[in-house]
C-alpha cells in the first residue's frame, strides 16, 4: 500500500538500534514502550519478520522500524471473514534523514507538531466526508481500495493521520484494513507509530484513532527527553 507517504510528510530525522524487552536504544537514547500495553511481540518469526521487512521497505531511508506488534492471542483474534473480535497491529517507527538517525531540530514537540501541522495543510488535501461514512462505503466496494484521508486528528501529543486500504496475503482473501499514524515527537527524535485495525462488524475509525491516541500519550510519557544527551 501507498503508506510511504506518512514517513516522508512527517519530516523524519534519526541510526542502528540495540533492541531490548519493549525497547531499544537510538544514537545512545533509550526508546522505551515500543511494544504498547495490551499488545505483544509478534511470536510467529515467519509473520514477524515478513511485517517488519514490508514496514521498512514503505520507510525507507525516512525511517527505521523498531518494533512490530499485535493483538495478544487469546485477548483479541483475527478475523478475516468480517465477523468476530478486533484484531490489530502496528509498528514503531523512529525519524531518520538520509538512512540516518539524527536527533530533531525541533527542541520541543509543540515546536515539531507546528512546522508538521504547515506541512500537512499545504500537502494534504483534507477529506470532505466523515472518515467513518468513506469506512461505510468502502465496505461495500467490489475492487481493491485506498484512500489517504490527511489529518483526522490533533493532540498535544501528535498528529494523527488516516487511510483505509486492501490487504492482500499469498494464498488469502483480501481483507479491508484502516490505519491511524500517530506523527510524533519523543525523546528529541521523531516518530511515526502506526495502527492498523482488520474492518470486522464492529470497527470504526473514531474507536480506532482515540485507542491510537491513547497508545501515543503512553508512548510520549514513557519517552521523556533525556537531557544527558542535549
Amino acid at each position: 500500500m501507498k503508506l510511504r507517504i506518512w514517513a516522508a510528510v512527517a519530516l523524519l530525522t534519526a541510526s542502528s538500534i540495540s533492541s531490548a524487552a519493549g525497547s531499544a536504544v537510538v544514537n545512545g537514547r533509550f526508546i522505551n514502550n515500543i511494544i504498547p500495553q495490551g499488545y505483544c511481540a509478534i511470536g510467529d518469526a515467519i509473520k514477524r519478520d515478513a511485517l517488519t521487512k514490508t514496514a521498512q521497505g514503505f520507510s525507507g531511508a525516512t525511517g527505521l522500524v523498531l518494533s512490530v506488534f499485535e493483538s495478544c492471542p487469546g485477548k483479541q483474534a483475527s478475523a478475516p471473514n468480517g465477523q468476530g473480535p478486533t484484531y490489530r497491529f502496528g509498528r514503531v517507527i523512529v525519524g531518520r534523514v538520509n538512512g540516518t538517525t539524527v536527533a530533531s531540530n525541533e527542541s520541543t514537540r509543540a515546536q515539531y507538531l507546528a512546522v508538521l501541522n504547515s506541512v500537512i495543510q499545504k500537502e494534504t488535501p483534507s477529506i470532505s466526508q466523515d472518515p467513518d461514512k468513506r469506512l461505510l462505503a468502502a465496505r461495500s466496494s467490489k475492487v481493491p481500495v485506498y484512500e489517504d484521508w490527511g489529518a483526522i486528528g490533533r493532540d498535544a501529543n501528535a498528529i494523527y493521520r488516516g487511510s483505509l486500504g486492501t490487504l492482500e496475503a499469498n494464498g488469502k482473501k483480501p481483507t479491508l484494513g484502516i490505519f491511524v499514524a500517530a506523527l510524533t515527537f519523543a525523546n528529541n527524535q521523531t516518530f511515526v507509530n502506526f495502527l492498523c485495525e482488520i474492518v470486522n462488524d464492529n470497527t470504526s475509525v473514531a474507536g480506532l484513532l482515540a485507542e491510537q491516541q491513547k497508545l501515543t500519550a503512553s508512548f510520549v510519557k514513557d519517552n521523556k527527553p533525556d537531557k544527558s544527551r542535549d
